[in-house]
């Protein structure tokens, strides 16, 4: 086999991965349930605090804290009350999230302000008429409108195919739902 001085004989590709992803947070739980008047009281509180969420993607690259942006909020809770009074119960889930930064790249500074906090309450009511049960629920009882919210790049620059209010927040407002449970064990 001839060759010449100096030609490359072999080509060697080693895959290096340099992106990196730290994360830091506390997720919380409470619950408390006791006789209050002639029913049951239940309560019961979910929470998550995830302060950073921090990625490089390659060596020199920016830090992204994708921690407290749309769709990612640091601060997410949902809070349950439940009243039990012989066959009827009501029922409040709370719904916050903390407000958010416009985009994940802190060094990017923009004009409008920062996105707010955000509460979405539903309401529902059961009457248990066994084996049955009827319920009301109203979903958004406040009729919270979501914040405006335009994004940019990939899918959500497309009209009508996303957006146009910030993840998390109810895009559909007040509504009802009115349902019939049949048990039949």
């Amino acid at each position: 086999m001839l060759c010449s001085a100096n030609f490359v004989t072999q080509f060697d590709s080693l895959p290096q991965n340099y992106q990196s992803v730290v994360t830091e947070g506390v997720d919380i739980e409470a619950n408390y349930q006791t006789d209050v008047g002639p029913g049951h009281l239940a309560l019961r509180a979910l929470g998550s605090y995830q302060p950073m969420l921090k990625t490089i993607q390659f060596p020199g690259a920016p830090v992204l804290n994708s921690a407290s942006t749309p769709g990612q909020p640091s601060f997410r809770s949902s809070l349950f009350i439940k009243y039990t009074w012989d066959d009827i119960s009501i029922d409040i889930l709370e719904r916050i999230h903390s407000g958010t930064k416009w985009n994940s790249d802190r060094s990017l500074i923009y004009a409008e302000p920062d996105f707010p906090w955000a509460a979405y309450t539903n309401l529902s009511i059961t009457y248990d008429w066994q084996p049955a049960q009827l319920y009301l629920t109203i979903s958004n009882l406040f009729d919270k409108q979501p914040t405006p919210y335009g994004n940019n790049g990939g899918s959500s620059g497309v009209p009508g195919l996303f957006g146009g209010f910030v993840p998390l927040d109810d895009a559909i407002g007040r509504y009802y739902t009115v349902g019939f449970r049949l048990n039949l064990d």
